[in-house]
């Protein structure tokens, strides 16, 4: 059985670090790759988690929309952190 796979690929998420895609659209489904706290030059961000989390869901959500999708039926999602830095704000 042969399954359609669209590759998702956007400028408004960090390139992949690997030989992976941003996302994939198969069988209805839109798969996410995870995503950790980078900017668009590919830069780690050591900023306290509040900012890591926003800075991942922001590349989270605009792979998703390139998909044609946004985070709001994910079923699963990976978030990669860089440091535990957390603060009271």
């Amino acid at each position: 059985m042969s399954v359609d796979r669209d590759q998702v690929v956007t400028a408004a998420a960090p390139p992949p670090a690997g030989a992976y895609s941003q996302g994939i659209v198969s069988g209805g489904f839109v798969f996410l790759a995870g995503q950790g706290a980078i900017d668009l030059a590919g830069r780690k961000s050591t900023a306290p988690f509040r900012e890591q989390a926003r800075l991942a869901f922001g590349n989270l959500a605009a792979v998703a929309h390139a998909a044609g999708a946004d985070l709001r039926n994910a079923v699963r999602i990976g978030v990669y952190f860089w440091t535990w830095t957390t603060s009271r704000s």
